[in-house]
């Protein structure tokens, strides 16, 4: 009788290995699988950290991040294997609309600057709940310490977290000037789940009817903000 749980593989069945290579021809060998199961796992803890953020008010998250930043840089060590096997980065495809480099940009929730470094020639402001270096600005993205109408585009890239998140867009109409663009990227599912809520959201503040594209499993919204001026 075959037994692969208790005979070496190449004592079972032929006596030649020829199971063994039918076996990972389907399964994958050992370091696969191995690498494979590492991958589910964090893929696992990074999807828990996700949710737990999603429902969390940013202040509160803020000021707990404020006390100790490790679960923000495990969340971004976490963020940044899990995206080597995606087909595209949402900030670099949202970097490739922005072609004036006259524009200053807003980058909010910037994680590791993945937009900053894809503009190397704009002026781009990043801010998220833990400085990844000198050049970011900690601070709870609802709250920004920004001018009012001070920047050309904003950017939400992944960033749409938290149970006031609806206060992001009222943060970005504000900082925007007349005439701004925002550009937001969201998970696909999450993004077709919550679309019809998340464009009343930003037509209550002051923003047109987005365009929506969906691409490599992320749906892009670019929203342009209306006359500032002329809204009663």
């Amino acid at each position: 009788d075959l037994n692969l749980h208790s005979a070496p593989w190449g004592e079972t069945m032929y006596g030649n290995g020829s199971e063994k290579h039918y076996f990972e021809s389907i399964f994958g060998t050992k370091e696969e699988r191995k690498k494979r199961a590492y991958y589910e796992a964090k893929l696992g803890e990074f999807s828990k950290m996700n949710k737990n953020w999603s429902i969390s008010n940013s202040n509160n998250l803020h000021n707990k991040l404020k006390v100790d930043s490790s679960e923000w840089k495990e969340y971004h060590k976490l963020y940044s294997m899990l995206r080597e096997n995606w087909e595209e980065i949402p900030a670099e495809h949202i970097s490739t609309k922005i072609i004036d480099t006259n524009l200053v940009i807003a980058d909010l929730g910037c994680g590791e600057k993945l937009l900053s470094k894809a503009l190397p020639n704009n002026r781009v402001l990043c801010f998220d709940h833990v400085a990844y270096d000198k050049e970011v600005v900690s601070c709870d993205i609802s709250n920004l310490p920004l001018e009012d109408t001070s920047v050309d585009v904003v950017v939400l890239s992944l960033a749409l977290m938290g149970s006031n998140d609806s206060d992001y867009i009222r943060t970005a109409y504000r900082i925007l000037k007349d005439g701004g663009i925002l550009y937001i990227a969201e998970p696909q599912g999450k993004g077709e789940r919550n679309i019809g809520g998340l464009i009343d959201t930003l037509k209550r503040n002051g923003f047109d009817t987005p365009s929506v594209d969906v691409r490599n499993n992320i749906m892009y919204l670019d929203c342009k903000v209306l006359n500032k001026f002329n809204i009663k």
